[in-house]
């Protein structure tokens, strides 16, 4: 099953998709919108790699399906995520949405932890090419598999440049 996943994944990472013009920045056009990220394969094999499709619903509001994949020595991430984007005023958003994560241990290929999470997050574009998100991440569920030493934290607050 993750290997069906991560060929999907893999499919929409490398799917091009089209550029908004930032002429026509204020009307929104109904395109589908494509922002995908990857980073070099490490020395053992680690990789970054995800993805963001938006759509927008109306000029005001924004569907977002995102994706990414982590895979380090011992294991893998993938993780999947559906966001709605509100646009308050030209340059300041609010985003909310639901996020589900799976770990798998590589060497015995289990899947091992499985996490929901919340976020919530706001945005503002300082100038056209250039804007600042702040988001908060809230784990909403229990986990019925944990590994014996996980450290890690139910939220997470994070910021993000895009520029």
């Amino acid at each position: 099953m993750i290997r069906i996943y991560f060929k999907c994944f893999m499919f929409l990472v490398c799917a091009s998709g089209f550029s908004q013009d930032s002429e026509k920045e204020t009307t929104k056009e109904k395109k589908l919108y494509v922002d995908a990220f990857s980073f070099p394969e490490g020395m053992n094999g680690e990789a970054y790699k995800g993805f963001t499709l938006s759509y927008p619903i109306s000029s005001k509001l924004d569907a977002q399906v995102g994706g990414m994949y982590n895979k380090t020595f011992s294991s893998e991430l993938i993780r999947s995520s559906f966001m709605l984007k509100w646009y308050t005023r030209e340059s300041l958003h609010l985003r909310s949405g639901l996020e589900r994560e799976y770990e798998s241990n590589i060497f015995s290929n289990q899947q091992y932890i499985e996490r929901n999470h919340f976020n919530l997050g706001v945005g503002y574009k300082l100038k056209p090419d250039f804007s600042l998100e702040v988001g908060y991440r809230q784990q909403i569920n229990s986990p019925s598999q944990q590994q014996i030493n996980f450290q890690g934290s139910k939220k997470a607050l994070s910021v993000r440049a895009k520029f």
